[in-house]
């Protein structure tokens, strides 16, 4: 997951927190206490997920984290054809059983956006399609520009024609020799909806508070 406000909201993918529902899911970040980078972690409630209709694989968790810093969006106008990217995740923790900070993250570029306007909503979201490595455990995590302005979220691989050599055998290999047609995508919300999702559930936590 990714912070995106100094309270406790972070965005994700759907698909990292919508299985078992009647189990706990919990977020896991880093935080700063006594001037000591830690580890925390929190029952996370879901704020918002995409409908089980729509594709888009996102959502907005809120956990009692104080994040180490929010990330700003990018302004969706600046994205380029062959902008350089960065992504960045917990695949090292996933796959290695240990908080290894290289192994999570990768650089690629951005490929193409392909914009999708969902029902009822005027403003539009984006699917960045790109060419980071990402393994499992990534999903969920940021995809960023040269800035380190957050672009989207990392949702998915789409390395045809190799799919499944690629799910069996990890994408660590694609870091240093990428697959043939190696995509991932990442998805990006509306700012503005963005904002006012985030703005009506604090609002009716401090009713309810």
């Amino acid at each position: 997951a990714t912070p995106v406000t100094p309270d406790g909201y972070y965005v994700t993918a759907k698909h990292c927190v919508s299985s078992n529902a009647s189990t706990p899911k919990y977020l896991i970040a880093f935080t700063l206490k006594e001037n000591r980078i830690q580890l925390e972690a929190h029952e996370l409630r879901i704020v918002w997920q995409s409908p089980p209709e729509e594709e888009l694989d996102f959502a907005i968790v809120h956990a009692p984290i104080k994040p180490l810093d929010a990330l700003l969006l990018a302004d969706k106008g600046s994205l380029r054809r062959k902008s350089k990217v960065a992504s960045t995740g917990w695949s090292g923790f996933v796959n290695l059983g240990e908080l290894d900070p290289l192994h999570g993250n990768a650089a690629g570029v951005l490929i193409k956006t392909v914009e999708i306007v969902r029902a009822g909503e005027a403003e539009r979201w984006v699917v960045a399609y790109h060419t980071c490595p990402i393994d499992s455990g990534d999903s969920g995590g940021p995809l960023l520009n040269e800035k380190g302005q957050l672009i989207g979220i990392n949702s998915k691989t789409m390395h045809r024609p190799f799919d499944e050599l690629g799910s069996r055998m990890g994408l660590n290999l694609a870091r240093y020799r990428p697959l043939p047609d190696y995509t991932a995508l990442s998805i990006i919300p509306p700012e503005r909806w963005l904002t006012a999702i985030i703005q009506l559930d604090r609002t009716e936590r401090t009713a309810d508070a």
